[in-house]
Protein backbone atom coordinates (compact mmCIF):
# COMPACT_ATOMS: atom_id res chain seq x y z
CA UNK A 1 0.00 0.00 0.00
CA UNK A 2 1.53 3.55 -0.65
CA UNK A 3 0.60 6.76 1.10
CA UNK A 4 1.01 9.98 -0.75
CA UNK A 5 1.43 13.80 1.15
CA UNK A 6 1.71 13.13 4.32
CA UNK A 7 1.96 16.77 6.09
CA UNK A 8 1.65 15.56 9.65
CA UNK A 9 4.97 12.95 10.13
CA UNK A 10 4.17 13.12 13.67
CA UNK A 11 0.60 12.28 13.61
CA UNK A 12 1.29 9.54 10.81
CA UNK A 13 3.73 7.99 13.32
CA UNK A 14 1.22 7.83 16.23
CA UNK A 15 -1.32 6.42 13.78
CA UNK A 16 1.09 3.41 13.30
CA UNK A 17 1.86 2.69 16.80
CA UNK A 18 -1.77 2.44 17.42
CA UNK A 19 -1.76 -0.52 15.13
CA UNK A 20 -1.96 -3.89 16.52
CA UNK A 21 -0.13 -5.82 14.01
CA UNK A 22 3.41 -4.86 11.86
CA UNK A 23 3.69 -2.23 10.02
CA UNK A 24 6.80 -2.18 7.75
CA UNK A 25 7.96 0.24 5.38
CA UNK A 26 9.32 -1.06 1.87
CA UNK A 27 12.07 1.06 0.46
CA UNK A 28 13.53 1.33 -3.05
CA UNK A 29 16.33 -0.61 -2.26
CA UNK A 30 14.55 -3.54 -1.06
CA UNK A 31 14.79 -2.84 2.47
CA UNK A 32 12.60 -4.19 4.92
CA UNK A 33 11.86 -1.68 8.03
CA UNK A 34 9.83 -2.16 10.77
CA UNK A 35 7.91 1.17 11.27
CA UNK A 36 6.95 0.33 15.04
CA UNK A 37 10.56 0.04 16.21
CA UNK A 38 12.39 3.36 17.34
CA UNK A 39 15.49 2.49 15.95
CA UNK A 40 13.92 2.09 12.60
CA UNK A 41 11.73 4.53 12.16
CA UNK A 42 14.19 7.43 12.88
CA UNK A 43 16.20 5.51 10.45
CA UNK A 44 13.29 5.77 8.04
CA UNK A 45 12.29 9.12 8.79
CA UNK A 46 15.85 10.51 7.82
CA UNK A 47 15.99 8.68 4.57
CA UNK A 48 11.94 9.69 3.30
CA UNK A 49 11.73 13.70 4.72
CA UNK A 50 15.54 14.89 4.67
CA UNK A 51 15.61 18.25 4.31
CA UNK A 52 11.94 18.71 3.46
CA UNK A 53 8.82 18.94 6.38
CA UNK A 54 6.66 16.07 4.58
CA UNK A 55 6.44 12.13 3.14
CA UNK A 56 6.27 12.28 -0.56
CA UNK A 57 5.17 8.90 -0.40
CA UNK A 58 5.58 6.07 1.59
CA UNK A 59 5.13 2.55 0.02
CA UNK A 60 3.85 -0.25 3.29
CA UNK A 61 3.08 -3.41 4.52
CA UNK A 62 0.61 -3.50 7.26
CA UNK A 63 -0.34 -7.17 8.90
CA UNK A 64 -3.18 -6.49 10.25
CA UNK A 65 -6.06 -5.41 7.79
CA UNK A 66 -8.12 -3.66 11.06
CA UNK A 67 -4.84 -1.59 10.90
CA UNK A 68 -4.92 -0.28 7.71
CA UNK A 69 -8.15 1.40 8.43
CA UNK A 70 -6.46 3.14 11.40
CA UNK A 71 -4.00 4.64 9.36
CA UNK A 72 -6.75 5.44 6.62
CA UNK A 73 -8.80 7.32 9.18
CA UNK A 74 -6.23 8.97 10.17
CA UNK A 75 -4.76 10.52 6.86
CA UNK A 76 -8.32 11.12 5.97
CA UNK A 77 -8.71 13.53 9.21
CA UNK A 78 -5.39 14.90 8.78
CA UNK A 79 -4.91 18.51 7.97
Amino acid sequence: MIFYNIKDIEGFMNAVNDCEGKVELLTDQGDVLNLKSSLCKYVALAKLVGAQSEIKDIKVNVENPNDVWKIINYLSTEK
